[in-house]
């Protein structure tokens, strides 16, 4: 048991973003492999001079959506339809949807008119989650939710803290299974009411599905719903006061989400989502048709390596209904995880140093999750506010021995020991070094394989190799860790 708990809270902490519940209006908002999802058929479209962008908060300071800060003190915010609203109802690993314009020159900046969310899933898990590696997924009336080390939970605990009953908010991406890809899990209570979106299915007068769940929206009120009708295939957001009975949701609204992005031709689309129906040099992202070709610049991978499922950031023109993409970047996956104290921060090259000197250099970028999770909760939160000794998690992707590219980088309360998972460099009994940094381990060091079973030290380090991936948790010395336990990945 014990195994398990600290596998759940190592992988916790590697997903985990510490924040406000409900009460501070933390909502999320999500998309649709067919559709928006986050409102963006609401209002009118986006003219030919202007940008539409769904997307990730990834840091605040204004709100960046897909690496684009935009300036949001003039925009209508709306929260789960409620217009009106502050910046500080937006949060990070939200989806959310900006129509605005971007600033004359700049492919970075730009003024948001409006950002609008709608959560693509709240209420109460069916059970435990299943837990994979880096991955977990669980069910809410009988709809797959899948996390990974992208993410981002509002408590300390992350997927430990999911039971039978618990009550969350999710935000994130439809596949075209219709699994939700989390980018956000948030827990709530039951009054704040059921929230359900996706594709229906098997309609008739007064009920459809979506997935497994029947929804029942006799007496629902009603929005852009087609002349003729519901029909199969459309994308709906539907809530209600109140949890299923018997399998059946009681709508108490239902509304028709658009398959594609509310603007006129010729705007800017800036668009994340993950790649659905590949044909070709063409694929949809949240129901939106795109269309490379030979002057597509490809951002961590190459046209070849487009699939199905991948999560992908698209810049580029809405030309006929068809996103002409300029640039195709493929979000990467972190394959370093670390938890421990700063020892010194660089805001010249934009990186900050862990684990001594020469240590372990993070480089952040225009891309790199950003936040203060610590009690703190300073907002907005860049590197002039990080210091010495202050303690942070962070994912990146491994560039050299001991460099990472940060794709995540969080302020968090201390905690009493430092977690440090990457690819080991060598090992030899009774220190392993992974990304530069030297874990030594003696007797009362546990040693676990990847499924939490018990290994002596002399059979890790007789199948451990270069190139392993391990996880180590101890006491940092200043000069090396003293691992209490090491585990092997992924």
């Amino acid at each position: 048991m014990r195994r398990r708990s600290w596998f759940l809270a190592a992988l916790s902490l590697t997903l985990t973003l510490a924040g406000c519940l409900r009460g501070d209006l933390i909502v999320n908002g999500g998309t649709g492999s067919n559709a928006s999802g986050t409102g963006s058929n609401s209002g009118p479209p986006v003219s030919s001079s202007g940008v539409i962008a769904v997307g990730t908060i990834s840091r605040f300071g204004s709100v960046i959506v897909n690496g684009v800060e935009y300036s949001s003190s003039g925009a209508n915010i709306t929260v789960d339809g409620l217009s009106n609203g502050s910046e500080t109802a937006l949060q990070l690993g939200m989806v959310v949807t900006v129509q605005g314009t971007m600033n004359s020159g700049s492919t970075t900046n730009g003024t948001a008119a409006s950002i609008t969310y709608r959560p693509v899933l709240r209420g109460a898990a069916d059970g435990a989650p299943s837990v994979s590696g880096n991955t977990g997924t669980f069910t809410i009336h009988g709809l797959i939710v899948q996390t990974d080390e992208t993410t981002l939970f509002d408590n300390t605990q992350g997927l430990a803290a999911i039971v039978a009953g618990t009550v969350v908010e999710v935000s994130g991406y439809r596949d075209a299974s219709g699994s939700i890809r989390a980018t956000r899990v948030a827990q709530t209570t039951s009054g704040n009411g059921e929230a359900v979106q996706g594709s229906i299915s098997g309609v008739t007068g007064t009920t459809f599905q979506i997935g497994s769940l029947t929804v029942n929206y006799a007496s629902a009120t009603r929005t852009n719903i087609p002349a003729g009708g519901l029909i199969n295939g459309l994308i709906v957001q539907v809530t209600s006061a109140a949890a299923p009975q018997s399998g059946v949701l009681l709508a108490s609204s239902v509304s028709v989400q658009a398959t594609g992005v509310n603007a006129s031709d010729g705007a800017q689309a800036q668009l994340e989502g993950v790649v659905d129906g590949l044909s070709g040099s063409s694929f949809k992202l949240n129901g939106q048709g795109v269309s490379v070709s030979t002057t597509t610049t490809f951002l961590n991978g190459s046209s070849s390596g487009l699939f199905n499922g991948q999560l992908v950031q698209v810049v580029g023109t809405l030309r006929g209904g068809v996103v002409l993409a300029s640039s195709v970047r493929f979000v990467p996956s972190a394959d370093s995880f670390l938890s421990t104290a700063v020892t010194a921060v660089n805001t010249n090259n934009s990186s900050v140093t862990v684990f001594g000197v020469p240590g372990i250099v993070a480089n952040v970028d225009r891309f790199t999750t950003f936040g203060d999770t610590s009690s703190s909760k300073a907002r907005p939160f860049n590197l002039n506010n990080l210091t010495t000794g202050d303690h942070v998690t962070i994912q990146g992707v491994h560039t050299a021995t001991n460099t990472l590219s940060a794709t995540r980088l969080l302020r968090t309360d201390p905690g009493s020991q430092v977690l440090l998972k990457g690819t080991v460099d060598s090992a030899a009994v009774p220190t392993l070094t992974i990304l530069g940094i030297n874990s030594g381990s003696d007797s009362s060091t546990v040693f676990l394989d990847s499924n939490g079973n018990a290994l002596t030290q002399l059979q890790f380090f007789s199948q451990v190799a270069p190139g392993s991936i391990v996880a180590v948790e101890g006491t940092f010395s200043g000069t090396a860790i003293a691992a209490t336990q090491v585990r092997f990945g992924p």
